[in-house]
């Protein structure tokens, strides 16, 4: 038995002790002030990761009612809601769980749209908690930074790690990537610093040979794209800068860390590579229903919707009555239960 969150409190308490050795706190921090930090209530299950430095200053000064944006958290928290208890559930319900659980029951088309359904599933999970955490914490007056960018959207593994699960991936570099020498050094020393944070980070996830691979497979990854960034080749070069090199990167990339959720997901070494050789049987798929088929596009193809979209939503709603704001947020939440299956899976990040 671990205590409710204890990645996170550890995390945290990292963060706090080396901002303050490293003098990026500018007062003293009060213990209350301390404990509040690394237990803020609306991140402590899943993140974002909070910074010291950029939390107790928040606190320091104190929420102020005017500047609260009730309409941009109460989107978030309906997105939220919408992505985990519609998307992420029907997929894992009605094609991720059966597959992993007795993938050599199946064949054929059902083993990669589970594999694309559990990158869908994990995505709209993790992001749709961070996204009410986030919309809670606002609501309340407080800040927390973005922890998803559309992150299937991203060219090259560096890019990746900047959309997704964005204060991990700032937490590595800052507290463990940098101090270990980062890029300083030698080509070689460069990619053993890759290597060791990406493992290390597949670890924390959970103390499995599985999550080991899985951080191994992207530590593999950046170092190709550091090798493949350092040919300077002209007519190479401007082939990266094409449209056409940029969406086929982009579809390399997308399988590459599909083939890593393999990894994440599967409970066993046998399970893995049953799903990996069960792509190369042939088949029809008997679990793509068209719930299934929508959420999958939901999940996947709704990160290329245009940002413009959702600040045109928000800007639209502050010209609305408060009734009919708070009518139209009820019906959405109502909505929300209405296509959701019976029940609601545990958020896949409160076991890491």
């Amino acid at each position: 038995m671990l205590p409710l969150g204890v990645s996170f409190f550890v995390f945290h308490a990292i963060s706090l002790m080396m901002d303050a050795y490293r003098k990026k706190l500018k007062e003293k921090v009060r213990i209350e002030d301390a404990l509040l930090y690394v237990a803020f209530f609306p991140q402590l299950i899943a993140g974002p990761i909070l910074r010291a430095s950029s939390f107790l200053p928040q606190l320091k000064q104190g929420p102020d009612p005017l500047a609260i944006r009730i309409d941009r958290a109460m989107l978030l928290i309906v997105a939220g809601l919408f992505k985990k208890v519609v998307i992420s559930n029907i997929i894992a319900t009605r094609l991720v769980e059966p597959v992993f659980a007795a993938p050599q029951a199946y064949h054929g088309m059902d083993i990669p749209l589970a594999i694309y359904g559990y990158a869908a599933q994990i995505y709209c999970d993790f992001s749709g908690y961070t996204d009410m955490a986030i919309g809670c914490a606002m609501l309340l007056g407080y800040r927390f930074p973005r922890n998803f960018n559309a992150p299937y959207t991203a060219t090259n593994p560096q890019e990746f790690w900047k959309r997704w699960h964005i204060s991990l991936s700032i937490w590595l570099r800052d507290y463990l990537y940098i101090p270990l020498g980062g890029s300083r050094g030698s080509v070689w020393r460069t990619a053993a610093n890759l290597m060791i944070t990406m493992l290390l980070g597949g670890l924390w996830h959970g103390a499995a040979w599985t999550f080991v691979i899985w951080g191994a497979l992207h530590g593999v990854y950046l170092v190709i794209h550091r090798t493949w960034r350092a040919i300077s080749w002209q007519p190479l070069v401007e082939f990266r800068e094409t449209t056409a090199w940029r969406w086929i990167a982009r579809l390399l990339l997308f399988n590459a860390v599909c083939m890593g959720w393999v990894f994440f997901r599967a409970p066993s070494f046998t399970i893995a590579f049953t799903m990996l050789h069960g792509l190369t049987v042939p088949g029809r798929s008997t679990l793509a229903t068209i719930p299934v088929a929508l959420a999958l596009i939901a999940g996947l193809a709704g990160q290329f919707q245009p940002k413009r979209w959702r600040r045109a939503i928000e800007m639209e709603l502050r010209y609305w009555p408060a009734a009919a704001r708070g009518a139209i947020f009820a019906g959405a939440v109502f909505t929300v239960e209405l296509l959701g299956p019976s029940g609601v899976a545990p958020f896949i990040y409160f076991r890491f």
